[in-house]
């Protein structure tokens, strides 16, 4: 191996010593010499000094994995911390901050939990003694198997009910734990991931702080000029994902799974079935893994404006066939992942699901599962929750009633501010169309992404409005904004528009 260079002769990352020596401040890392023969990988024949080299890379490798982890998750989170002490209330703090970066639904969010809270409390005492030790890290086969039931009975209505059964399901502290184990088990560090763009922001460290998977965009700009509030979003396509890998290569990476948000984050948007089986088809093809992110699924508010969303699971075989495959290779490629943070409002309780009909993936999401476990009694409230359907089919009623309510809130604050977006039926958010106010702000004839970057910082200071850039979702062009519109009430919204309007008047 070539000092200096890793796994197929890539680079590896080095810190300067200013880098290396702040590491060390935070990782609390002893001090090492910067003699290069007491290096590993630059020593020239035997090394002489085996326990000291040792020290030295492992320290080395202990600042690089640190250091790499100490940078935000997100571009705007200082933004929105400084945000959270002061936030807009209509009497008591008229002038805070409006935070519509949140991708939370807050609408029923205390009805389940106080729901929970009462099951939790109702633990009968033989069951006591099962949850309070140790049990499968897949997740209990109780919650398992109410887990399944629900999918059956909403958006795996598709698929054969011996499809979906517990032996399918795997849960994990979130839906990012999830995405992150995925990246770890299914790809190489310095391996890559196909993500149409644009999406979800956190993707980026969810994929790289760890699995050191390199994200890479496959951004489709077909109908992004119609922003009207009823023109679809563009969809994925075969050959969108096409140039992204074949860009990853170019680049040195090799792809290993596409990773499919479908409802879309941030365009609020379902993707038709048959666009989501043409992108299936060709993963399959390549031999690409197809992670399809479905955490969403069961927020479909404006089923009458959208088409009907179908799980990849239900899609699989179909494009299986279409690509050559037999359904057990098939099943070893197609993975779905869910959640209760969106769909059941529950972000703070930390459940992430995956389905997969995959047993490799599932035995080794047994052991990796360990380091992100969700608690038992965690986990018996959730399961007696879900096997209410009657309290559960009220539940997802109302909260279709309220979402649908506060999308039509946030599209007329927009409009207050003469601000167009592309069509929202499902999910948390509008994706809004600041282009015109980008170039009043930035006085350029084609604005960049420092451009935006700027129109942003103002937003915030000056509207007290954060709002999330599209470059953080890698948008292609400068002047989109995501619009998160469940985390805030509906007067939060309006004043967001009247301030909006405001700044935009006074540029």
């Amino acid at each position: 191996m070539e000092p200096g260079r890793g796994r197929e002769g890539q680079v590896e990352p080095r810190l300067s010593p200013e880098d290396a020596a702040e590491a060390r401040k935070i990782l609390h890392a002893p001090e090492v010499s910067t003699d290069d023969t007491l290096v590993h990988d630059l020593c020239v024949g035997p090394c002489l000094n085996t326990m000291k080299c040792g020290e030295e890379v492992l320290a080395r490798l202990a600042n690089d994995r640190g250091l790499s982890a100490t940078q935000p998750a997100l571009t705007y989170l200082e933004q929105f911390l400084e945000a959270l002490p002061c936030l807009f209330h209509p009497v008591e703090n008229p002038s805070g901050f409006i935070p519509l970066v949140v991708a939370q639904n807050d609408l029923m969010g205390s009805v389940v939990i106080k729901e929970l809270v009462s099951r939790h409390a109702m633990i009968p005492d033989d069951v006591v003694s099962s949850i309070s030790g140790y049990d499968d890290f897949l997740g209990s086969s109780r919650l398992r198997t109410s887990l399944a039931a629900y999918l059956k009975s909403t958006f795996m209505r598709d698929v054969s009910e011996e499809d979906v059964t517990a032996d399918h399901i795997a849960i994990a502290a979130g839906a990012g734990a999830i995405i992150e184990n995925l990246a770890f088990l299914l790809a190489d560090a310095g391996d890559s991931a196909i993500l149409p763009a644009p999406y979800y922001p956190a993707f980026d460290n969810d994929l790289q702080v760890r699995a050191k998977v390199t994200p890479v965009p496959a951004p489709e700009l077909k109908n992004f000029p119609d922003a009207d509030g009823v023109s679809p979003a563009p969809v994925p396509t075969p050959a969108s994902l096409a140039a992204a890998a074949a860009d990853a290569v170019q680049k040195g990476t090799k792809p290993r799974m596409v990773i499919f948000t479908n409802p879309s984050n941030p365009l609020g948007d379902v993707v038709p079935a048959q666009n989501v089986q043409e992108c299936m088809v060709w993963a399959l093809r390549n031999k690409l893994h197809f992670v399809s992110d479905e955490v969403y699924a069961n927020s479909v508010f404006d089923a009458e404006n959208a088409p009907p969303f179908v799980s990849a699971a239900a899609l699989k075989d179909a494009a299986g066939r279409e690509a050559g495959m037999e359904p057990t290779e098939v099943d070893e490629y197609v993975h779905v992942v869910f959640g209760m943070s969106k769909d059941l409002c529950v972000s703070g309780l930390r459940v992430g699901c995956l389905y997969t009909k995959s047993q490799h993936v599932i035995s080794a999401l047994r052991n990796v599962s360990y380091f992100c476990g969700v608690p038992n009694p965690t986990q018996h409230a959730l399961a007696a929750l879900l096997d209410d359907t009657a309290w559960m089919k009220n539940f997802m009623e109302t909260n279709f009633k309220k979402l649908k309510e506060s999308r039509d809130a946030a599209s007329a604050a927009l409009a207050v501010a003469g601000i167009q977006h592309t069509r929202a039926t499902a999910g948390l958010f509008l994706y809004a169309d600041f282009t015109r106010v980008l170039k009043k702000h930035s006085r350029a004839d084609e604005p960049t992404f420092e451009h935006e970057r700027a129109l942003f910082e103002a937003l915030f200071k000056e509207a007290r409005v954060l709002v999330t850039p599209g470059r953080d979702c890698h948008h292609p062009t400068p002047g989109w904004f995501r619009v998160c519109f469940a985390a805030v009430g509906v007067k939060s919204l309006e004043e967001a528009g009247r301030r909006l309007k405001r700044f935009i008047d006074a540029i």
